[in-house]
């Protein structure tokens, strides 16, 4: 009987990612790997360099940002500039509130820990385009509605799977190529065709460009400040389509029509 070694999978879950950065193992081939020049480790078997040191730091700073430290005391704790610390949450916060507004709209976050007050929250800061207070209360519904093994599986699983599953795809191309010339890439320019001279658009008279304005105006101010109107701001729309499904689905759930 053959014996075939199981590589094991980093993206399986949190804990295998830790462990593979603990152990400083191949990403490609799952196995220890050795000191190499400039911090690099070098996997025995592919000959592959790989680097743990930013991977390292990149956990621990996803596990401050779940656990509702700041940047400032999260560079602190793990060792890094404040710059750092602050690049590595702007990503985890943009994919936190991507990730809530799925969870809001198909319903995995369930509604009772979810207060009407939160369900406000949001509705105003959709209504207001604020991105600020749309981050704020994200945070409020992922640190008061998920656990936190939820919380860093989530982020984990948005955030980190889909960068190591580049760096192995990336790995094993550059294994396949290694010792072979790289062929050159030539982009030629494709032809456009022939000026085509684009027609003005009519005027439209000037009493009705500014009825139009006006009506505008005042249809955003109430779309702003008035909670029971129908149809979002243009600065709801403007944070984009899934946004504003989830400012229908907080209106409803507030008025009682969902």
């Amino acid at each position: 009987m053959i014996w075939v070694e199981e590589v094991k999978d980093p993206t399986a879950n949190l804990a295998g990612y830790r462990e593979f950065l603990d152990q400083q193992l191949c990403w490609v081939d799952g196995i220890p790997t050795h000191a190499s020049s400039q911090l690099q480790r070098q996997c025995p078997r592919c000959r592959m360099k790989w680097s743990y040191e930013r991977l390292v730091l990149e956990t621990a700073a996803l596990e401050e940002f779940c656990l509702g430290s700041s940047a400032s005391k999260a560079a602190r704790k793990i060792g890094c500039v404040k710059n750092t610390a602050l690049s590595y949450f702007g990503e985890f916060r943009r994919s936190m509130e991507e990730r809530i507004a799925d969870h809001l709209l198909n319903g995995s976050i369930a509604t009772n820990p979810v207060s009407a007050g939160e369900w406000q929250s949001l509705e105003r800061a959709l209504r207001s385009g604020s991105r600020r207070l749309r981050a704020k209360s994200c945070q409020h519904l992922f640190m008061s509605s998920l656990t936190l093994e939820e919380r860093l599986e989530m982020i984990f699983r948005a955030q980190v799977i889909p960068k190591v599953k580049l760096r192995y795809a990336e790995a094993v191309e550059r294994r396949e190529r290694h010792g072979g010339a790289e062929k050159p890439f030539i982009a030629y320019a494709a032809p456009t065709g022939r000026f085509r001279k684009r027609e003005p658009a009519p005027k439209r008279p000037l009493y009705e460009v500014l009825r139009n304005r006006w009506t505008a105006f005042w249809r955003e101010i109430r779309a702003r400040r008035d909670r029971n109107c129908p149809y979002p701001s243009r600065a709801c729309e403007k944070l984009g389509k899934t946004w504003v499904r989830v400012w229908e689905k907080s209106r409803e759930h507030r008025t009682g029509e969902g």
